[in-house]
């Protein structure tokens, strides 16, 4: 599981450095954090969460405010400046929500899968 999320994580930083390194470091930060929260549901729950009837309030909870939290730091200016987050176009921003949902969109498909 940890070598999806690198692989991933280091496509975004690749597609970063197309624009600059700062970029590219921040497209490897944000991708990090949001995959590591996704991967929160992975590590909670062994069987395939999309299948997964009772939600737990905390993981589900922990996970709004730890987006929240890294949205911030990506879209207000006061924040970017204090962790030295460049701009992000559009597509950036697409591509780096997308290579943080399909390390765990991965993960719980081989799961649903084997089950």
């Amino acid at each position: 599981e940890g070598l999806l999320i690198f692989v991933f994580c280091y496509l975004g930083y690749l597609k970063g450095l197309k624009e600059n390194v700062e970029t590219a470091r921040t497209m490897a930060f944000a991708i990090l954090c949001i995959t590591r929260l996704l991967h929160s549901f992975n590590c909670a729950i062994n069987d395939s969460f999309l299948e997964w009837n009772r939600l737990n309030k905390f993981i589900i909870y922990s996970f709004i405010i730890g987006l929240i939290l890294i949205n911030s730091v990506l879209f207000i200016p006061f924040l970017k400046n204090i962790f030295c987050i460049s701009n992000l176009s559009l597509n950036l921003v697409l591509s780096l929500y997308s290579y943080s949902i399909f390390p765990t969109l991965i993960i719980q498909f081989i799961r649903l899968i084997k089950k």
